[in-house]
């Protein structure tokens, strides 16, 4: 099932039942509308091999919050280091 195409169905559709659908969708998957930083956007465009070293970075930023128990800080990195596989996004319709 592809993220992308339930996403653009979530559009088309009526918007009690987009509400449902995107309600399904995991916490740090909803948040990944809000990313809309150019580095995001850059390493989402690269291959996985990359994508992996932009991940692992978050990740190790976001351990070292976690054990100074910054808790907040470290989910936000978190859900950025997951982002970078796997976001929604917001397309236009075309005319």
């Amino acid at each position: 099932m592809s993220l992308q195409r339930d996403f653009s169905q979530l559009l088309h559709a009526k918007p009690a039942k987009n509400r449902k659908i995107f309600e399904k969708y995991p916490i740090y998957l909803k948040h990944t509308l809000f990313y809309d930083e150019e580095i995001l956007k850059k390493v989402r465009n690269k291959d996985v091999v990359e994508r992996f070293f932009v991940y692992d970075k978050f990740r190790e930023r976001g351990n070292r919050l976690l054990n100074k128990q910054r808790f907040d800080e470290a989910l936000f990195l978190y859900e950025r280091a997951l982002s970078c596989f796997k976001w929604l996004e917001l397309k236009d319709e075309p005319d």
